[in-house]
């Protein structure tokens, strides 16, 4: 089984989801499986992690100027495909150099905590144009409309747990 870990903010932001990446991919393969980190800039060669098989992609950064134009100047209906912020340009910039090698190399697995690039793999995936399966990495807001779309969440604490089982139980009416 190949496993990818991906963070398009791994390298550059220093936050929990990249966090998260690099934990889960050193514990991954200390467990010798199969798995590759994918960031967006070079790790720090001193890190604890150094040993990881990783692959950077570089992308647009959520805070450079090219971003911030881009999210200025598209017009309102690209709210569609996830352009409304910096943080979804870069994610999107990250999956269309992901996605390929996700596809010709054969990976079973993409677990992020990015919610664009789940819902990214995701619709690739249903559209016939990649068999990765995605896991989400449930650790910010998403509402209980977004998960759903998912057969694979995990829940990083118990809270965003309880509040998806209740979201659900009121969307049924119980």
């Amino acid at each position: 089984m190949k496993i990818a870990i991906a963070s398009s903010g791994l390298g550059h932001v220093a936050r929990g989801i990249e966090t998260w990446a690099l934990d889960t991919a050193g514990a991954l393969s200390h467990c010798s499986l199969d798995v590759t980190l994918f960031c967006a800039a070079p790790l720090p060669l001193n890190t604890e992690h150094s040993t990881l098989n990783t692959m950077v992609l570089p992308c647009l950064k959520r805070g450079d100027q090219l971003t911030r134009l881009i999210t200025r100047l598209a017009p309102r209906f690209t709210w569609r495909w996830g352009w409304t912020s910096g943080y979804e340009i870069e994610q999107w910039s990250f999956w269309l150099r992901l996605w390929p090698i996700l596809r010709d190399e054969g990976y079973d697995i993409l677990h992020v905590q990015d919610p664009l690039l789940a819902d990214l793999c995701r619709r690739y995936r249903k559209a016939g144009k990649l068999r990765t399966k995605e896991i989400l990495a449930h650790g910010t807001e998403e509402p209980v409309e977004f998960l759903e779309k998912f057969d694979y969440v995990q829940h990083l604490a118990p809270w965003h747990l309880e509040q998806t089982v209740k979201g659900i139980e009121e969307k049924r009416g119980f």
